[in-house]
């Protein structure tokens, strides 16, 4: 089945030079596909880089919830399919460049909470961004994603992409006209996962290889307008190799449920700030988590680029660690490209 995927747009929008990544008619019956664990990838235009060399990003927290940077190759067993892997890198707290995305809900249930947001994402970015090192950009979305800010290794256009992002307007008489960056979208709508799906797809495949990949979003998690579903979106961070964060805030009710499975299956972690003070908290914890991940990498035994789906799985092996109740956070699959031999 082929995939519909949504054309990236490259009309600027309003006086900025934001641009649309995609649009959202009313939600369909039938929803666009992504290949689950069994399918093959036929006909799909999903393309993920080839390479013999599977990576895997991970975090490790003892019993309390403390973040352990302490664990040796010998501490961990992986496993693909079942199938025990030799470990070819193992680095502790990598201080391999970042590409970020700050994926910013701008529905209009973020209209009290969106300017402590912005306030809180910038004061995260001087604090984790390494400027000519990392490389972030600044999206928006409501019922339309748009490209505030290409990636960009200078910190000034992106505190400034994030100063500019606004509440979607709503529509008055039809057309209508805005001031901020974003299109005329229907009162209301929230695309949360085709934002997600083309943040990652769209944007962050196009980040520099071997970079740590991650997605901030945040949202309320009250989807009403996706043509997606929450498995594509964490499907399309499995493609990008990506690691979803989700920070759970807005005026009105939090979909917690929502935004843990799509933080949690790809190796992240969702936060529910209740105020100002825990909003920041929430990014300093993920501060935290990016400067103590694990990068795992190996060469799989499985050789065939078959466009299937290959499930990871990481164990503790120090019975130590194990009595301490030590848990591992990690995307849990991947794909691999379809040669032209499996076609």
């Amino acid at each position: 089945m082929r995939l519909a995927i949504f054309v990236l747009a490259t009309l600027a929008c309003g006086a900025g030079s934001a641009q649309t990544l995609t649009s959202s008619p009313a939600r369909q019956q039938n929803p666009p596909h992504v290949a689950t664990a069994t399918e093959p990838q036929q006909d799909s235009e999903i393309e993920v880089v080839e390479t013999n060399l599977t990576t895997i990003l991970m975090t490790a927290t003892d019993k309390r919830g403390r973040l352990l940077n302490t664990l040796k190759p010998e501490d961990v067993r992986i496993f693909e399919d079942g199938v025990p892997q030799t470990l070819g890198v193992f680095e502790r707290e990598t201080e391999r460049p970042l590409s970020l995305a700050l994926l910013f809900d701008v529905s209009v249930s973020q209209m009290r909470t969106l300017p402590a947001q912005k306030a809180a994402a910038r004061l995260f970015l001087r604090s984790v961004f390494r400027p000519g090192v990392d490389r972030a950009t600044v999206i928006s979305f409501a019922g339309n994603a748009i490209l505030q800010q290409p990636f960009t290794s200078d910190l000034a256009p992106l505190e400034a992409a994030v100063e500019s992002v606004g509440i979607a307007s709503r529509p008055t008489g039809g057309a209508g006209t805005q001031t901020n960056a974003s299109p005329i979208l229907p009162f209301g709508g929230t695309a949360i996962y085709d934002a997600l799906f083309l943040t990652c797809f769209k944007v962050l495949t196009k980040a520099a290889p071997n970079t740590r990949r991650a997605v901030i979003l945040l949202s309320d998690g009250m989807d009403n307008e996706s043509r997606l579903l929450p498995r594509d979106a964490v499907n399309g961070a499995a493609y990008a190799n990506a690691t979803i964060y989700g920070i759970g805030i807005g005026t009105y009710t939090v979909d917690e449920q929502a935004l843990r499975y799509v933080s949690e299956e790809s190796g992240g972690r969702a936060f529910f700030p209740t105020d100002e003070s825990d909003l920041r908290a929430a990014f300093a914890q993920i501060e935290r988590e990016l400067r103590s991940q694990y990068l795992i990498a190996y060469t799989p035994t499985n050789k065939a680029h078959d466009g299937m789906r290959r499930n990871v799985r990481i164990e503790i092996t120090n019975p130590l660690l194990v009595k301490d109740k030590v848990k591992l956070a990690y995307r849990s699959y991947y794909y691999v490209k379809k040669s032209a031999k499996a076609l």
